[in-house]
């Protein structure tokens, strides 16, 4: 264990995903309060960045993927769910909208290099 991070607030949190990339770096989601975090550390715990996805499915998956200094987040909205990505200083380049049915909820993320 090199280092160690602790996330406070006043509602239940819960860890969704997390993704170490080859330098590194680990993205991590949290639900927290029916919002969707997305954290970055650098190899010593230090947080680079934190994005709020805003507000989230109850029940649904944040899930994430690191490649190539890109970070990608998969979360399901009230209006939709979506694949983002956000480059190294967590800027989001994209957004793309997979479906806005409720009843369509997608759980995992894959990213091929």
């Amino acid at each position: 264990l090199s280092w160690t991070s602790s996330f406070i607030s006043l509602v239940d949190d819960f860890a969704q995903g997390l993704a170490v990339d080859l330098s590194g770096f680990a993205v991590l989601a949290i639900m927290s309060n029916s919002s969707g975090i997305v954290l970055k550390f650098d190899g010593s715990g230090k947080q680079l960045w934190r994005i709020n996805l805003g507000g989230v499915l109850d029940g649904s998956r944040i899930d994430l993927q690191s490649s190539a200094g890109f970070t990608f987040v998969l979360s399901t909205h009230i209006n939709g769910s979506y694949v983002s990505k956000f480059d190294a200083n967590g800027v989001l380049k994209w957004r793309l909208e997979l479906g806005s049915s409720s009843l369509y909820i997608p759980s995992a993320l894959a990213v091929d290099e």
